[in-house]
């Protein structure tokens, strides 16, 4: 005890440093994905740091090489084009995609110009775009379309922000000889800051595509103008194949999760004469809440052996059913949902309905009015109640679930934690900042014996617990209410 110093004594000291370092730091939502940071670029690398040093090296680009881009805003005068080449990366330099800021002219602009989407992809395989911001195209923020690919394409950590139509938009081309596949998008955010211009928009959408993987983004505000509905956030159609699309939030989107589309696959370039609009595909462990009028959440569509397993759809009211599947070359599996609102099978239909809950409420979840999901202790009726499921390991935050047979309902399992996930709000804002610094510092000085301020687990609290707190204000370990 001789080497611990009163807390007291070091409240100014820790008050001085928390004004000088908490300041700079942005609450972020529990909702928000931290993207790990990818390895260093090696090899072939070249640097750019202004718009014009950007459209050179685009321009010029040749297989293998990585073009990284400084922080910055860039205004673009004209798409940037990458086509002809392979195994290329367009990367932010920091690791931060609000860095880099790639725009175009605006999605209300009555002239695009010449930049009528951000990126435009042709034939390309092993494509990496990471850790910058796409925003304001007339069309689409991100264009893959290639007709002898583009494949294997990687679009990691990347923010998408408002454009005219679907933000990344994937087809096959002209006269295709090779179709877009293989493809990954994880810890992106699709957003619009408020809505789309018109209907004719999506956050993802895919077609004549195999083997894609849509996993660990948010999509926010994918709606249309007041009173029109926009399209679906993530929509796979025109006879995909074996889609995955997990550990997903939705939120206040017209539609969730659309595989396949009601007017059939008659327009596929891969499988003109297959009766299906999707086959195989898995929608687990995401979390779609609405509070504003929409659509329905989940929607499966020609679809042959889907499965919908494990996710939480909270919709409010807002539409007359959560989770849907629909015409009569459709079957598949609807397992271990949480919803608020009926699941239905319409157009004759087939489907396996085991371990869902329909009634979910309010008060089963951690943060209900900010959208978080997360059970809490009073959803007993969730809580070990799911079908066992080999498919479903992990849950929303990517935790290990219980055993097969004390599965939780709904995308989330109860009482499995991150370990970054610390409450640091002890101001009651919703924020993380230094108002949480004065605020714990004030609470232990009025109850120095507070177990509940053992921020390092050491047993007692002591002044090292006060800088554990400002140390996960800093590093982004906490939760916060805020952030969608």
């Amino acid at each position: 005890m001789a080497n611990r110093l009163p807390v007291a004594i070091l409240h100014p000291v820790l008050f001085v440093l928390a004004l000088i370092i908490a300041p700079a730091v942005q609450a972020q939502g529990w909702i928000l994905k931290k993207a790990p940071a990818l390895p260093e670029p090696a090899g072939d690398v070249v640097r750019v740091a202004s718009a014009s040093e950007l459209r050179s090296a685009v321009s010029s680009l040749v297989s293998g090489r990585t073009i990284v881009i400084e922080p910055g805003e860039y205004m673009l005068t004209a798409t940037l084009v990458i086509d002809g080449v392979d195994s290329v990366a367009l990367r932010g330099a920091t690791g931060n995609r609000d860095d880099v800021i790639l725009r175009g002219k605006g999605m209300l602009e009555e002239n695009y110009g010449a930049v009528p989407h951000v990126i435009s992809v042709g034939n390309c395989d092993d494509l990496l775009i990471a850790d910058l911001t796409v925003a304001d195209a007339w069309y689409h923020d991100i264009h893959l379309a290639g007709s002898a690919g583009p494949i294997r394409p990687h679009i990691y950590n990347v923010r998408f922000l408002d454009c005219g139509e679907q933000m990344l938009k994937v087809n096959p081309g002209y006269n295709p000889t090779a179709f877009p596949d293989t493809g990954i998008v994880e810890y992106c955010r699709f957003e619009f800051a408020d809505r789309a211009k018109h209907w004719y928009t999506n956050g993802v959408d895919v077609l004549d595509a195999a083997n894609w993987i849509v996993r660990d983004n948010e999509f926010v505000r994918i709606r249309g103008p007041e009173g029109v509905l926009a399209g679906a956030a993530v929509l796979f159609w025109h006879t995909c194949y074996n889609t995955v699309v997990e550990r997903n939030l939705f939120y206040e989107c017209d539609f969730g999760v659309v595989l396949g589309l009601d007017g059939g696959p008659g327009n596929s370039k891969r499988s003109p004469e297959s009766p299906y609009d999707h086959l195989g595909g898995v929608i687990r462990n995401n979390i779609i809440f609405r509070a504003e009028p929409g659509d329905v959440g989940i929607s499966v569509n020609h679809a042959n052996d889907y499965k919908i397993y494990n996710n939480t759809v909270v919709l409010n009211s807002t539409f007359s059913w959560t989770i849907e599947c629909r015409f009569s070359d459709s079957n598949g599996e609807i397992k271990n949902n949480l919803t608020d609102g009926k699941i239905v099978k319409r157009n004759d239909a087939q489907a396996e309905f085991a371990g869902n809950l329909l009634n979910a409420r309010a008060e089963w979840f951690v943060n209900f009015a900010e959208a978080d999901l997360r059970l809490s202790e009073t959803a007993q009726a969730a809580i070990d109640h799911g079908v066992p499921l080999g498919e479903v390991a992990d849950d929303f935050e990517g935790h290990q679930r219980d055993e097969p047979e004390h599965l939780d309902i709904g995308a989330d399992e109860y009482g499995t934690r991150p370990v970054g996930d610390k409450f640091c709000d002890f101001s009651g804002d919703g924020r993380n900042n230094v108002a949480d610094v004065i605020a714990f510092l004030l609470l232990a000085r009025a109850n120095p014996e507070d177990p509940g301020l053992d921020r390092n687990g050491d047993g007692v609290y002591t002044v090292a617990d006060a800088i554990s707190l400002l140390i996960d204000i800093m590093s982004g370990e906490c939760r916060a209410a805020t952030g969608i």
